[in-house]
């Protein structure tokens, strides 16, 4: 009876410690959607990153910049999409949010630098030499700039996997 008893509460203990949170499995669901989201924010066929190129070979500058809008309001809605994931009760979830929110961020900030850039190649096609120089001295002081927030996006980037791998190992995912 003894052994019984024993045998009972092992498969019982076993059986919980193989149960995955299902808040756990959510999150990290919807953290694998918002991520095929970003990515068709950044290389979807016919999204506004595609259209920003294509107005920028045309130098539609200012259709350029509206795609820029465009890119941004679908950054904010995934950043607000994100801000709003239930984490409360999930070992490392609100570490997770916090680390994909981050990396979100990072990849607007560098995305919405090409305002500066696209306003400089604005003054670059004019007809004052001087001008021209400076705004091509500027552009290369974006683009040294630019670097840096591709540095940032690469480190949120690293930062937000190894979280997710802490919070996947936690949860048995």
């Amino acid at each position: 009876m003894i052994k019984i008893k024993r045998i009972v509460a092992i498969a019982i203990l076993i059986f919980f410690a193989s149960c995955k949170s299902q808040q756990a499995i959510d999150l990290k669901d919807a953290i694998s959607a918002n991520d095929e989201q970003l990515k068709n924010i950044m290389i979807s066929e016919g999204g506004a990153e595609e259209e920003k190129l294509n107005c920028l070979i045309n130098k539609d500058f200012e259709g350029a910049l509206a795609a820029i809008d465009k890119q941004e309001r679908q950054f904010d809605s995934l950043i607000k999409k994100t801000s709003s994931l239930p984490v409360e009760g999930v070992k490392w979830g609100d570490s997770l949010q916090v680390a994909a929110i981050n990396y979100y961020q990072a990849l607007k900030t560098l995305h919405m630098a090409d305002r500066a850039e696209i306003a400089q190649q604005v003054i670059a096609y004019s007809d004052d030499t001087a001008k021209v120089r400076m705004a091509q001295d500027k552009i290369l002081e974006l683009s040294k700039e630019k670097q840096q927030l591709f540095q940032e996006v690469f480190d949120k980037d690293n930062k937000m996997h190894t979280i997710l791998v802490r919070f996947n190992e936690e949860h048995g995912l």
